[in-house]
């Protein structure tokens, strides 16, 4: 890749949070995935087999499948690390390990999830917190030991402010994505305190519908059309969901969260390999 392209990715990485990368996997090999990551879907669910899912908005008719490192997977991974590492590794500040492993897949019948970010700003994670500085005044006695403490408390509270880990996930199509498949949604620039503040302080759950999001952030959603092979790359912590799946196929995409240095965001997962 061209400097200029690098440096191009970087910028528009920074500012709007999310980037889309064309041709990342063959067709031949997203095809073996998609088999099996239906095959596996199927069979998990037959057997009734929770622990191979994780925790996903709007579940009916959507699933969350854990990945195995089987050959098509670790195949899959390769192209994405030969791809997205130098990108990764300069947005994120240093060395990245992959903290998530899986894929999405949505039916006809999924509803479109309310607008969500992954990760919350260490800013946001500390006021939406129950820690409460001590108050250092008090009996003589004691006033070394709650400055002690204090201080102390400070310091973690600047750590998870200042300190936390940044996390990005790729979703890679698995075959292509038209309208009515349910695309991402991605809002453009939404990964800020400000942003975050907003959807907050918007819905007394912290979440919105696709409409309201388009007003409450001031800017309207882009849908994640992408061929098969494309990405979507986002910071975690941008707002973005799946939409409705109004067709009769099933979407699929091969995610890959990847984590920096720094203290682990609230609302990822453990898997860790890496990248």
């Amino acid at each position: 890749m061209a400097p200029s392209e690098a440096e191009c990715e970087f910028q528009k990485l920074q500012r709007e949070g999310y980037i889309v990368i064309q041709g990342v996997l063959e067709p031949a090999l997203c095809e073996a995935l998609r088999q099996h990551v239906l095959l596996c879907t199927d069979e998990a669910h037959r057997q009734n087999r929770l622990d191979l899912f994780g925790n996903i908005q709007e579940a009916e008719h959507r699933s969350d499948l854990k990945l195995d490192l089987c050959e098509p997977v670790v195949e899959a991974l390769n192209c994405f690390s030969a791809r997205c590492r130098d990108l990764l590794t300069r947005t994120m500040g240093g060395d990245a390990r992959i903290v998530e492993l899986a894929a999405i897949s949505s039916s006809k019948g999924a509803v479109a999830q309310p607008v969500h970010a992954d990760t919350m700003h260490g800013v946001t994670r500390f006021l939406q917190s129950d820690i409460a500085l001590h108050d250092a005044k008090g009996p003589s006695d004691d006033a070394s030991e709650d400055e002690d403490e204090a201080d102390d408390l400070g310091h973690i509270v600047q750590a998870v402010a200042t300190e936390t880990a940044l996390i990005f996930t790729s979703l890679l199509a698995l075959q292509d994505v038209t309208p009515d498949m349910g695309p991402t949604h991605v809002w453009p620039g939404t990964h800020t305190v400000e942003h975050h503040a907003t959807l907050w302080s918007s819905h007394i759950s912290g979440k919105l519908s696709v409409n309201q999001a388009d007003e409450a952030f001031g800017v309207p959603h882009r849908k994640m059309t992408l061929r098969q092979g494309d990405l979507v790359l986002y910071d975690s912590r941008t707002m973005h969901c799946g939409g409705a799946n109004n067709s009769d196929q099933r979407r699929s995409v091969f995610c890959v969260s990847t984590m920096g240095p720094g203290i682990r965001p609230d609302g990822t997962t453990c898997c860790q390999h890496a990248l």
